[in-house]
């Protein structure tokens, strides 16, 4: 899951995305799934869940509220046994100042 920060018009807002790398995407997993409009920010928790079937669909819910949905085709025979999963930050990006409260997988 990525958060892009950025301000408009004098609002702070956080826009939520998620890569998967599967045999039909870049090995960082782009095309990206991202939301369509932003959550405006604060000291604010959100509930984020993203749900991926089996035959491509997928899906993000923030707060209970359908916010993007897409289709990645493809399996994941392209990961290898030294891959791990990343939350709230990836490779040369600046540091993640959040906290997660609860994981589920």
């Amino acid at each position: 899951m990525d958060q892009s920060y950025y301000y408009e018009f004098d609002k702070k807002n956080i826009s939520y995305g998620t890569r998967v790398n599967t045999v039909s995407t870049s090995s960082t997993g782009y095309p990206e799934l991202s939301q369509v409009d932003s959550v405006s920010t604060g000291i604010n928790l959100h509930h984020i869940v993203y749900i991926r079937y089996k035959d491509g669909l997928e899906t993000i819910f923030i707060d209970g509220q359908k916010v993007a949905s897409g289709f990645r085709p493809g399996n994941f025979a392209s990961w290898k046994d030294d891959y791990f999963l990343k939350l709230g930050n990836d490779n040369n990006m600046s540091s993640w100042n959040g906290s997660f409260f609860l994981l589920q997988l």
